[in-house]
């Protein structure tokens, strides 16, 4: 039989070892299962014991509450505390229950620079399409977080792989895609009915390391416009620095496409299954690409030079002037 004593007696050992933890900050591990904390009411944002052993446990790496009865009320404080922390790098909320704010609250955490969370596990929540979105807004620039579980949330599942295909391959235009999540490797939700596009992409960002953005943009914008590297300008006249940029670009390509099924099928099966073939054809559609943007580019560069005729017959009516002039 379970009753309220057994709480309140439960909470008090388990508020001890704490108490004990925060004297020693050479705590690396916070593991804790069933931590009520319904019986704990706060006021004005102070800490829970939670957040208290966090602050003072500077070196602290893994932290997992699970079934703890953690509201948005309580995870605020326990956010601030692990905000100083950059030694962070797994954090599990696992059967709780975060909703709004508590995403909120994690978002800031993700897109701080000082954040070096990789995993970030939040299944059994309250958490809906919206606090999935706020979620995903906040990974924009983060380039730190490779897995984030998000199982068993009263989720809008037809849209959940919408979201973060947007997030880490947005195709609107080059650039967009460029500035894309290169990072995150692993999102787990319920019904895999609906990943869709979303599998492929994770692919990509696990085996193409730092040439993801390459590998994006060769296969979501088969003509890439040449005509933002002519926004560079120098004394107000329009020059060919662009150029050089586009070439190099392409050349690394070479590098960065590992395997040909992947821009023909969007399917990624590592450098290890990349034959001979295969790379020959890659390097062959890379070198085609960059000759079909070479041209694009000369398409939309800008009159540099006045045209031969019109030099010519400039030059005589000035010659006459000058004559006329002297006589």
């Amino acid at each position: 039989m379970h009753n309220e004593d057994d709480d309140n007696r439960d909470l008090s050992v388990a508020d001890e070892i704490l108490q004990a933890y925060q004297e020693n900050n050479n705590l690396t591990r916070l593991d804790i299962t069933c931590y009520n904390f319904n019986s704990i009411n706060l006021r004005n944002g102070e800490d829970n014991n939670i957040a208290t052993t966090l602050r003072r446990c500077s070196n602290i790496e893994y932290v997992s509450l699970y079934d703890c009865n953690l509201t948005d009320e309580h995870f605020l404080p326990i956010v601030e505390a692990i905000r100083e922390h950059p030694s962070l790098e797994h954090l599990s909320l696992s059967a709780n229950n975060i909703g709004i704010l508590g995403c909120e609250a994690l978002a800031t955490l993700l897109e701080d620079s000082n954040c070096n969370l990789h995993t970030l596990e939040i299944p059994g929540n309250n958490i809906d399409l919206v606090c999935v979105n706020i979620l995903a807004n906040s990974l924009s620039n983060n380039t730190k977080l490779k897995v984030l579980n998000l199982y068993s949330n009263p989720i809008d599942r037809s849209r959940i792989g919408d979201v973060f295909c947007k997030l880490i391959c947005n195709a609107s235009s080059v650039n967009s895609t460029y500035l894309s999540n290169h990072t995150l490797e692993e999102v787990s939700f319920h019904n895999m009915d609906h990943r869709g596009e979303l599998n492929p992409l994770l692919h990509i960002n696990t085996f193409m390391n730092e040439y993801s953005e390459i590998n994006k943009i060769l296969r979501y914008h088969p003509n890439i416009d040449m005509e933002p590297f002519y926004d560079w300008q120098s004394d107000g006249e329009w020059t060919l620095k662009g150029l050089p940029y586009v070439v190099d670009w392409f050349e690394r390509a070479k590098e960065a496409v590992l395997d040909i099924s992947f821009i023909k099928n969007g399917v990624d099966r590592g450098r290890e299954a990349v034959t001979e073939e295969d790379e020959d054809a890659c390097i062959s559609l890379v070198d085609t690409r960059k000759l079909s943007a070479m041209y694009q580019f000369a398409l939309a560069m800008p009159i540099l030079f006045v045209p031969a005729a019109h030099t010519k017959a400039s030059n005589k009516k000035r010659r006459r002037g000058e004559g006329a002039a002297n006589s």
